[in-house]
């Protein structure tokens, strides 16, 4: 049984259409323009000069109607996001210091599907 559910859903996955993925620019203050990508595969990652940094899964907090997205980065840094219609973004440096930040760009990312290679010989 665990296995015809198993093959049933990897069929379903293998013929779902591709989702787009977001990338934005922040410009935060006493930092350079930083660059967020969100991917489908539960991990959002930071580029910030040359620095390339991933973080932990998406935390979800709600305090008075208000509701949050926190994505904690290896560096130490935190990126907390309300949602809804009036966003806004702040982050919080490794040190402790919460600044606001402006989203200055925003791109919807396709992915490309490939094809298949079955290994022949």
């Amino acid at each position: 049984m665990i296995k015809r559910v198993f093959a049933i859903a990897m069929l379903c996955a293998a013929y779902m259409p591709a989702q787009a993925m977001k990338e934005y620019q922040l410009q935060c203050p006493e930092r350079d323009v930083m660059t967020i990508l969100h991917t489908n595969y539960l991990i959002t990652t930071l580029k910030w000069g040359s620095s390339f940094i991933i973080s932990h899964p998406t935390v979800r907090y709600s305090d008075n109607n208000i509701k949050y997205k926190i994505y904690n980065f290896l560096n130490g840094d935190s990126l907390v996001k309300t949602t809804g219609d009036n966003k806004h973004y702040y982050f919080v440096y490794k040190n402790g210091h919460k600044v606001e930040c402006n989203k200055i760009k925003e791109t919807e990312l396709e992915i490309t599907k490939l094809p298949r290679v079955h290994n022949v010989g």
